[in-house]
């Protein structure tokens, strides 16, 4: 709560000082190279790691949906796996990514 308030803070309080940018820009400014590839590093770990766990939660909850709809209980084997499930979450979300402003 307050720690991440006060964290934000200094964030936007370091960003006028370097004169805007992104994380990678400020930690730039006050570290050197080694800070910004050591911050890039880890926005795109933490990044990974979400998207990672949002496609395996949706995943099991969206077979667990389609197993309990009567259209799969009466036709067996039709039931896709929660791995060809993540995997359409891939196909879609992967073009979808590559977009990097809508206008």
């Amino acid at each position: 709560g307050a720690l991440e308030v006060y964290s934000m803070r200094l964030i936007v309080h370091c960003r006028h000082m370097v004169s805007g940018g992104a994380y990678g820009d400020i930690i730039e400014a006050s570290m050197g190279k080694i800070g910004r590839v050591a911050i890039e590093v880890s926005m795109i770990t933490a990044q990974l790691g979400f998207v990672c766990s949002e496609f395996l939660y949706v995943g099991g909850n969206l077979h667990g949906f389609l197993k309990d709809l009567e259209y799969f209980q009466n036709r067996p084997g039709s039931l896709p796996t929660v791995t060809v499930l993540i995997a359409l979450q891939i196909l879609f979300a992967l073009p979808t990514s590559w977009i990097r402003r809508p206008e």
